[in-house]
């Protein structure tokens, strides 16, 4: 009796199911696990999420999933002791939100500034506010503010919560992850017969921004979502390389997987954004070490550990010969070979001045920001010092985005505003230093592509866009539910 009550508060920690294998997923998780296909869909395919339409699509979803998540299930097929609302009370992330959406709603209501514009001009005209709390800038919802960017974050924060408490089988977490293995297969396809075509816009159709890839309009932002996906079918691989092991079984569908990820990172190769392949690179390095790691620590024969590293080695020529007659493949390298250079002649300005004009907004408003939403409006009252960066050959530049989005954050919210923000990636990096000791590959292939986005941020305009903070949201669930799930009550 001590022993199965030990066995059960075990699989609860752990997330694991204490319902007997082979019951059917619940109605309330059928339609919970649709509702997360259809916003990680939405992600992938609907132009990034660049579009109003998309974006109160995504967020009505999430809404709704939310409040799904707190009907009752059926005790039959759900976990016996799954409570909802103390799961979601126990959660650090969803308190983590919570504040944040508090903070970015009391600027919302506390706008400092209003923007006024006719045909010709436009101007921020200062108003009576509480000067002791955070404030905003009263602007248009179309453009950008303050509860524009309260949709953008909320909305993959519901998106966490309901999935973290609403999906409890393992099951449903193999259906996600085979999901988007599958789409990032079609992702990549996609990218390359565009590529090939000469595509002049997104479904040779649709157009956007030159520098599209696959189905994204920014080729930096298309890159991102694709090594997001990637370090997501990574730790596929290795978990079902592990069931393979633990059942003692010849073969698994690792091995499928495993083709799908030599192609994801061949793809990358051709999207001409060079943060997004370092990290690629990075994540597809971990995948090599940890694989053959794996392979030559078990006591295995040496046919088997030989014949693992002559298919790592062959599928590696096969890919290089295949996707350096790609286009854009020698456009990615040859941007590489440019770094250097542009560092000689200090060609980085239009990427380094713009940051060092957002550290200097955020130095007069430290701790408070200037409000959610408000970078574009500020920044152009300190361009009036910096004609270099407001005008290039003549022509006047109109800026949106920092292309850093932690300086940009810090510059809007503050600093207390983004160090709530900054909670979201840091605790699954704490749990991972904390038990770093039993940590599997899933962990470090996922952790190290959070890590990535993060690093990729700091140079690019990543978390300003919904669609790649739902691929992180879904990269922060799998932490918290894939090294789970390993121990069932028969």
């Amino acid at each position: 009796m001590l022993e199965s009550k030990q066995r059960s508060m075990l699989n609860k920690s752990r997330g694991a199911s204490s319902v007997p294998r082979g019951t059917p997923l619940s109605p309330k998780e059928k339609v919970l696990l649709a509702l997360v296909l259809c916003q990680i869909s939405l992600s992938i395919w609907a132009i990034a999420l660049t579009h109003l339409w998309s974006q109160f699509l995504f967020a009505s979803l999430s809404v709704t999933g939310f409040i799904l998540c707190f009907l009752p299930s059926d005790k039959s097929t759900a976990p016996i002791d799954s409570f909802p609302a103390r799961e979601l009370l126990r959660y650090p992330l969803f308190w983590s939100g919570l504040l944040l959406m508090t903070y970015i709603t009391i600027q919302g209501f506390n706008t400092a500034y209003t923007y006024e514009s006719n045909s010709e001009s436009w101007k921020l005209v200062a108003k009576d506010h509480v000067g002791w709390l955070p404030s905003s800038l009263a602007t248009p919802f179309s453009n950008l503010n303050p509860w524009r960017m309260l949709m953008y974050l909320a909305a993959p924060w519901l998106f966490l919560c309901y999935s973290y408490i609403g999906l409890n089988r393992r099951r449903s977490v193999l259906i996600l992850l085979w999901t988007v293995w599958i789409q990032s297969i079609l992702f990549c396809v996609l990218a390359i017969l565009q590529k090939n075509t000469a595509a002049e816009g997104i479904f040779w159709t649709w157009e956007v921004h030159p520098n599209f890839f696959g189905s994204v309009p920014y080729k930096n932002r298309g890159a991102a979502i694709l090594y997001v996906m990637m370090g997501s079918s990574i730790a596929l691989y290795f978990y079902h390389l592990r069931d393979m092991r633990q059942r003692m079984k010849k073969s698994g569908p690792h091995l499928i997987v495993m083709l799908g990820i030599f192609l994801q990172y061949g793809t990358l190769w051709t999207s001409f954004s060079r943060g997004g392949i370092a990290i690629g690179s990075v994540l597809f390095g971990i995948f090599v070490a940890s694989s053959l790691a794996i392979h030559f620590g078990k006591s295995e024969s040496p046919l088997l550990k030989w014949g693992a590293v002559f298919i790592f080695i062959a599928l590696s020529i096969g890919a290089i010969y295949t996707v350096k007659d790609l286009p854009g493949f020698e456009i990615s390298i040859a941007r590489f070979n440019e770094v250097e250079e542009d560092a000689k002649n200090n060609d980085f300005s239009g990427r380094l001045m713009p940051s060092k004009i957002t550290w200097q907004m955020f130095e007069h408003r430290k701790w408070y920001g200037w409000g959610a939403g408000s970078w574009r409006y500020v920044f152009e009252y300190y361009l009036k010092d910096y004609p270099e960066v407001q005008y290039v050959n003549g022509v006047r530049l109109r800026w949106e985005d920092a292309h850093n989005d932690w300086f940009q954050y810090l510059s809007e919210l503050g600093v207390i505003g983004a160090s709530i923000l900054l909670s979201f990636v840091l605790r699954p990096v704490i749990r991972f230093v904390k038990r770093i000791r039993t940590i599997r590959a899933t962990h470090i292939v996922l952790v190290a592509t959070l890590i990535g986005a993060v690093v990729h941020a700091s140079i690019e305009l990543l978390f300003q866009n919904m669609a790649l903070l739902c691929l992180i949201a879904f990269s922060i669930l799998l932490l918290e539910k894939l090294p789970l799930n390993r121990i069932r009550t028969k």
